[in-house]
């Protein structure tokens, strides 16, 4: 995921810029709406590439906190 992030998200007369754009576009957008649609709370959710589009799966009732380097915290 983080290469496909940095392969579309550098151009080389702006760039880092549309790296924010396409977090948004990838991943923040489409996880706010699932979870303010889908009223997720206490779940763990993981982030998978799949072609250009990220996945995202939910695993209900989990109480877990992952840290970015994917370490349960609690």
């Amino acid at each position: 995921m983080i290469d496909h992030l940095a392969d579309k998200g550098y151009d080389s007369k702006m760039g880092a810029r549309p790296l924010s754009r396409k977090i948004d576009e990838l991943i923040r957008v489409p996880l706010s709406k699932q979870m303010l649609f889908d009223r997720l709370e206490n779940c763990t959710i993981t982030a998978v590439m799949a072609g250009d589009t990220v996945e995202f799966s939910v695993e209900q009732d989990a109480v877990s906190i992952v840290n970015a380097e994917g370490i349960i915290i609690v």
